[in-house]
């Protein structure tokens, strides 16, 4: 792999149970690339697909499963407080102070991606992170897209991170359906006890590890070497559209599996490098953002 990657995104939807969203602006349309997309359109559908996912119960079991991941009551019992606190975990409260999300797709045109949009928009109230400090990026998004995001208050990002970021605070990578590699990235920037920062949704380590061959992960050897390491739980298989949120998992890495780790665990940190035929990898330098 190149030292600048890149992504192509894969979709996925769900629903939940929140109260409605309303997503209000102008009506307006834009036209580009022989396409036209009405943005007061487009938001109603992502307002309908918001409160299909949040009146759903697969939202209901997400908040649960996110609740206990990050040991916060309130959302382990479904954002009630007469909950059992001890039921949330054994960790230490984590508060999320950022979201990302990148390889989300054209929600303007997928279903798929538009309900992943839809759980973002739900799973940020919830975890109440502060809409600028929620940050999108997607190689293909299209202008009309980015005016629409920008609209909404959330942050999108201008340039290509190939999913290089280091954390510094707890973070949530929103990553659904992303390939090896993008994973991989992340990792290898955060390859460290620091990685305990990290919460990551999207494909299933355990799966990518089971599934393919020993030869193909080597290309992905962080995620090989953590996943040892990491407290994964599948998201529920209980929302309506099947391939929304069919191997999507959310990883956490605990510190006290972190500090099991043999010796030299964290020292051998050889940046990513893949094939310029890697389907999965869209390095910036192929990408105008």
């Amino acid at each position: 792999m190149t030292d600048e990657g890149d992504f192509v995104p894969v979709r996925g939807k769900r629903r939940c149970k929140r109260k409605p969203q309303k997503l209000s602006s102008p009506d307006s349309a834009i036209t580009f690339s022989n396409c036209e997309i009405d943005l007061q359109e487009l938001k109603d559908k992502i307002e309908r697909n918001s409160n299909d996912i949040i009146s759903s119960d697969f939202y209901q079991g997400f908040q649960e499963q996110l609740g206990q991941c990050l040991a916060i009551p309130s959302l382990a019992s479904g954002s009630s407080t007469n909950r059992d606190p001890s039921k949330a975990g054994t960790q230490s409260p984590t508060s999320v102070t950022e979201i990302v999300c990148y390889g989300i797709g054209n929600f303007s045109t997928c279903l798929i991606a538009r309900n992943q949009l839809a759980l973002l928009l739900a799973m940020r109230e919830e975890c109440q992170v502060p809409l600028y400090k929620t940050s999108l990026y997607d190689p293909k998004f299209l202008s009309a897209e980015k005016e629409l995001l920008l609209e909404l208050g959330v942050n999108v990002l201008d340039k290509n991170e190939e999913c290089k970021r280091k954390c510094h605070k707890p973070t949530l990578f929103y990553m659904p359906h992303c390939g090896k590699s993008l994973y991989n990235n992340l990792l290898w920037s955060n390859w460290s006890l620091g990685l305990s920062n990290l919460i990551i949704i999207g494909n299933s380590f355990s799966n990518m590890v089971d599934k393919n061959p020993r030869k193909q992960m080597k290309k992905a050897e962080y995620i090989l070497s953590i996943q040892p390491y990491t407290s994964e739980v599948m998201l529920p298989q209980t929302y309506r559209l099947k391939d929304v949120f069919n191997d999507t998992a959310i990883h956490t890495f605990p510190s006290a599996k972190l500090q099991s780790c043999p010796d030299g665990f964290w020292s051998d940190k050889r940046k990513p490098e893949y094939d310029s035929e890697d389907v999965e990898f869209i390095s910036n330098k192929k990408i105008n953002c």
